[in-house]
């Protein structure tokens, strides 16, 4: 890679984050629309209580058995990712060096900081012409 200081220098980038929306996590991880993408609470329990500690996933064993269920070892493998809200076992992210999955979730603050400012940028947008008797004047705008 080029340096600042003009130099060539010899990296070696490691994914140590992926920073994006609830639903791109799930979509990435291959895991239930409501589930957690660092453990393994069941979705009915979610936010439920704050103090339980639950493992987190282990999703080298979802690629295992996503393998055994391919190869035709076991059959029970699909009510197992049911179980533990896993929508698909194999993924390229375990593969990948040094890169763990559970640490992969954050969230996407700005994207979440962003839409909770426009949406009340537009509640005041609706408010203000009605509560000043102008939203006849705004629509012919």
């Amino acid at each position: 890679m080029d340096c600042a200081n003009g130099k060539t220098r010899r990296c070696f980038p490691i994914l140590s984050a992926w920073i994006a929306d609830y639903a791109e996590h799930v979509t990435l991880h291959g895991i239930g629309s409501k589930s957690c993408p660092k453990c393994d609470v069941p979705c009915n329990e979610l936010g439920a209580n704050p103090q339980e500690v639950y493992k987190v996933r282990d999703y080298a064993i979802y690629a295992d058995k996503a393998r055994q269920l391919e190869s035709g070892e076991a059959t029970s493998t699909g009510e197992y990712f049911r179980q533990v809200g896993v929508t698909i076992g194999w993924n390229v992210l375990p593969e990948l060096p040094g890169v763990n999955r559970s640490d992969l979730h954050q969230p996407g603050l700005l994207d979440n900081i962003d839409l909770g400012q426009f949406k009340h940028m537009m509640q005041w947008v609706e408010w203000f012409p009605k509560t000043h008797k102008l939203q006849q004047a705004l629509d012919d705008a």
